[in-house]
């Protein structure tokens, strides 16, 4: 038996191309129970070849619709294209970037000057769902095992290494942090509000001066009221009053709670 994989791809403006991009073999004669269905290697390489043309289709389809000008509607002149990457959490692919010149009735410069349409939709040279991922799984388990679970069961890149995964987890708790937390329905003056912390050290295996650090922990509730919890490194902080200032005025909808 053979099977092969052909994908139809029809643009916003109606055209249509089909494109072959992977073939199986599985005879009768050589059939065993490991050769049942595809195998994880071989699911891993299809994604990541469903990925490429999927990518490189958008990012042309967005190069096409993106090249007449809003205002005056004027064809406009592309200056070059250049291969760039994304990673995806099906692998890292490339794709041709065009670099079109701007219309000068555009606002708000109303000047001729190159500008990439696929940087608006991939800022970080990453799509949002692997940053996700990373950030989800480096909660629970070391940045190296991470890696090593991505590279288990997705098609991510040779090149992926814990470092870029910290820096990326880094960054998205940075933008968790700046992130107001959202007031809820002000309960009654009389209520009475709990604040309960306790924390721990958490010693290092390595003798150094960052090996060892201060977890606090703490649950901020009322009677009838849902509970808060939080918990953060404590010399990682200016100042403690001040960051569990916004959470209790947004849980009691106060700035005097009885606490």
């Amino acid at each position: 038996m053979k099977v092969t994989i052909r994908i139809d791809v029809t643009t916003d403006y109606g055209e249509t191309e089909t494109f072959e991009i992977c073939q199986f073999e599985r005879p009768y004669r050589e059939l065993e129970p490991a050769k049942v269905g595809l195998s994880l290697d071989e699911g891993k390489d299809l994604l990541h070849r469903l990925q490429r043309l999927v990518v490189a289709a958008q990012a042309e389809d967005v190069c096409t619709l993106r090249r007449y000008c809003t205002r005056c509607h004027r064809f406009l002149e592309l200056k070059d294209r250049r291969i760039r990457k994304v990673d995806t959490v099906f692998g890292t692919v490339p794709f041709r970037s065009a670099r079109i010149i701007c219309c000068p009735c555009e606002t708000p410069f109303h000047m001729e000057y190159p500008y990439s349409p696929m940087t608006e939709y991939v800022p970080q040279r990453a799509t949002a769902e692997p940053l996700a991922l990373e950030a989800r799984l480096s909660a629970q388990m070391p940045y190296r095992q991470v890696v090593t679970m991505m590279r288990e069961f997705l098609p991510v890149r040779e090149t992926l290494n814990h470092v870029t995964v910290r820096n990326r987890a880094l960054r998205a708790g940075a933008r968790i942090e700046a992130v107001q937390p959202a007031a809820c329905r002000a309960p009654s003056d009389d209520t009475e509000w709990t604040l309960t912390i306790d924390g721990g050290f958490v010693r290092g295996r390595r003798k150094s001066e960052c090996s060892s650090f201060e977890v606090l922990t703490g649950r901020l509730s009322a009677t009838d009221q849902t509970s808060r919890v939080f918990a953060f490194v404590r010399n990682r902080l200016p100042d403690i009053a001040e960051r569990l200032t916004p959470l209790v005025k947004a849980a009691s909808g106060s700035d005097r709670p009885k606490l």
